[in-house]
């Protein structure tokens, strides 16, 4: 039961964080995201435009997701460090103490 209460929110938190970070690209300005669909209708005129329009939507759509993992792992790699592993360590051992006590091995 506490393995499905701990594990079983994290698909939901999860898909919650995705939807949440398609939603960022709405924060940014409404004439950068109207020049982009502009580009894209224009883009069969014009070969600069029908090459950079797709990327610049994906840069669009894909940017929440790079900032995101970039201050993750600089949280990690600056902040936390190597006593974070130790401490994930120390959260495993005492919830396999914890399954050990209840009877689930």
């Amino acid at each position: 039961w506490l393995y499905l209460m701990l594990f079983s929110t994290i698909i939901p938190t999860a898909l919650h964080l995705l939807t949440a970070l398609f939603a960022t690209q709405a924060l940014l300005p409404l004439g950068l995201r109207m020049w982009l669909h502009g580009k894209v209708k224009t883009s069969p005129d014009d070969v600069l435009h029908a090459s950079l329009s797709p990327f610049g939507i994906g840069l669009l759509w894909s940017l929440p997701f790079i900032v995101v993992a970039a201050a993750v792992w600089a949280v990690w790699q600056y902040w936390i460090g190597a006593w974070g592993i130790a401490a994930l360590w120390c959260y495993y051992d005492l919830m396999f103490a914890l399954a050990q006590s209840v009877g689930s091995f």
